[in-house]
């Protein structure tokens, strides 16, 4: 089996980590799988899923609550969890990071198996994090 193009572009681009916004868990789940080499931060609203996938290899989940999640637009959600992740000191200035959503974590009616990935760099400004 292949591995999925997240995981490839993980190695391929140096990153620092995989960034798995996710209500469900599955991507996070998935990418976990194909052991990158890289630790993967799955960013959810669910203490249970954060549970769960906190006794996955290479997993580190990290639950918010809802009502703090509520507030924050799903456009700001990776900027979001990359400020945490910097502020946790697993990402500093410079590093690349690969941002991956699947579909049903944005809006259920994309239970089609979509998945967006994006590879952002962190800037040096220690402000809001723009991506």
């Amino acid at each position: 089996t292949h591995q999925p193009l997240q995981v490839a572009v993980a190695g391929e681009s140096a990153a620092a980590m995989i960034l798995a916004i996710t209500r469900s868990g599955q991507i996070a789940h998935m990418l976990s799988k194909y052991r990158p080499g890289v630790p993967i931060m799955a960013f959810t609203d669910s203490l249970h899923i954060a549970r769960r996938l906190n006794v996955r290899r290479g997993i580190f989940a990290l639950s918010v609550d809802k009502k703090d999640v509520a507030e924050i637009s799903d456009h700001d959600r990776p900027g979001e969890a990359l400020r945490i992740a910097k502020e946790m000191g697993w990402v500093s200035g410079g590093d690349k990071v690969v941002i991956v959503t699947a579909g049903e974590d944005i809006d259920p009616a994309l239970a089609d198996g979509t998945v967006s990935m994006r590879v952002v760099t962190l800037s040096e400004f220690d402000g809001p994090l723009f991506i």
